[in-house]
């Protein structure tokens, strides 16, 4: 999810902070991201995100059905 949200494929829109997001739940390597593409505001952003994020199965369902599109 993190690509797909880092480089906007279609569906799903471009959105540094929500792939800073998904990068971080998934585990990936996030210092590319921090050093090249990401603010410090957005970073922050993103770690709130992460902080709050609970899994809901129909957004997951949503989120996955639009990325398989």
């Amino acid at each position: 999810m993190g690509s797909f949200y880092l480089h906007g494929h279609d569906p799903v829109t471009k959105d540094i902070v929500r792939a800073y997001m998904w990068f971080t739940l998934s585990g990936a390597e996030l210092n590319w991201i921090e050093n090249n593409v990401i603010t410090p505001r957005q970073v922050a952003e993103a770690r709130r995100l992460v902080a709050e994020w609970r899994p809901n199965p129909a957004l997951c369902n949503l989120e996955a059905t639009q990325a398989g599109s």
